[in-house]
C-alpha cells in the first residue's frame, strides 16, 4: 500500500539581525539581515541556515511539547508562519545567499526580492504570512498560535 504525502507543508520562517557586521549591512534593513527555516516534521524541529560558506541543516534538540518558533521570538528574532505547497517545478537561482535558499525552499520565483525585509513583505502579501508573537504563546503546541502583529 502506498502512503500518500500531504500536498501542503508548514514552514516557520525566521527572520534576524546577523551576528557580526557585514559589507551587506548597507542593503538591509534592522531585524532583516539574515534569515532561515525551521518546521516541526511530525517527529523532529528540524533547521535549515544558509550562512556565507555552508547551509546548516540540522535536527534540533527540541521536542513535541516545545515551541520553538515562540523560542525564536523570545530571542528576538521575527518567525512567519507559510503554509506551501509542494509543486514540482524548476526554479533557476543565481547567487545563494540566505534569501534565495528561502525562496528556493518555499518555491518561489521573484527574482526581484533580494533582501529579507523583501521576502517578509512579499510573504505577508502573496502567502498571507503571519507572524508568531509572544502574545500568542500558546503552551506545549508545536504550530503555536497564529497571528498578525
Amino acid at each position: 500500500m502506498v502512503e500518500l504525502v500531504e500536498n501542503e507543508i508548514d514552514w516557520y520562517i525566521v527572520f534576524a539581525d546577523g551576528g557580526r557586521w557585514h559589507i551587506w549591512d548597507l542593503f538591509t534593513s534592522p531585524g532583516y539581515r539574515h534569515c532561515f527555516a525551521i518546521r516541526w516534521d511530525g517527529f523532529n524541529w528540524v533547521l535549515i541556515e544558509p550562512f556565507g560558506s555552508w547551509l546548516e541543516v540540522q535536527v534540533m534538540p527540541y521536542g513535541p511539547k516545545d515551541n520553538v518558533p515562540q523560542l525564536m521570538v523570545s530571542l528576538g528574532h521575527k518567525v512567519m508562519y507559510i503554509r506551501k505547497s509542494r509543486q514540482n517545478k524548476f526554479i533557476m537561482r543565481g547567487i545563494l545567499t540566505c534569501v534565495t535558499i528561502m525562496k528556493h525552499l518555499l518555491g518561489i520565483r521573484a527574482w526581484w526580492i533580494l533582501t529579507p525585509k523583501q521576502l517578509a513583505k512579499y510573504l505577508e502579501r502573496k502567502y498571507n504570512g503571519i507572524y508568531e508573537t509572544e502574545s500568542t504563546r500558546k503552551v506545549g503546541s508545536t504550530k503555536g498560535t497564529r497571528s498578525k502583529s
